[in-house]
């Protein structure tokens, strides 16, 4: 950690931060670690509901136009997914077990891709819910201090 220079230690103590936090990744299940993208996506929500968390509306909104051009890429992942879990009519033998896989890993049980990616899309919408609430809470916190100055200017 550098003692000197003001950014480098907010940059170390954010990643020494990060790496305290950051949940242990879960490779199990067809798709990995992948998800356990709700568990950040949780604590932001958290943070949002305690009026931890708040933001800028001009920054928020941009936040919140990327979140839902990832929902929208998520909904495409998602078509495909279920797409795929068609049998695929590969015949029979290995071929029939191969397909039976796919399908699987595809849509219809729970860590299929088509099951990661509609819980994830629940998630990108409870973040698009707590940004909004950052920016109340940003506005809560912008009109206390407000108050605070003009109160300080009323000082005997």
């Amino acid at each position: 950690m550098s003692d000197g220079d003001p950014a480098q230690r907010a940059t170390d103590e954010m990643a020494d931060w990060l790496d305290r936090n950051r949940p242990a990744p879960d490779a199990s299940g067809p798709l990995g670690a992948f998800g356990r993208i709700g568990l950040t996506a949780a604590n932001l929500i958290d943070a949002a509901g305690a009026g931890a968390f708040a933001m800028e509306p001009d920054s928020a909104q941009a936040v919140m136009r990327r979140l839902t051009e990832v929902q929208d890429e998520v909904a495409n992942m998602r078509l495909m997914a279920v797409q795929a879990a068609v049998d695929p009519k590969f015949g029979g033998g290995y071929a029939e077990d191969v397909g039976r896989f796919i399908q699987g890993v595809a849509a219809g049980q729970a860590g299929s891709a088509e099951d990661v990616l509609t819980k994830f899309r629940d998630e990108l919408e409870q973040l698009k819910e707590a940004v909004a609430r950052s920016i109340r809470n940003y506005q809560a916190m912008d009109d206390g201090s407000a108050h605070r100055v003009a109160d300080a200017g009323n000082v005997p």
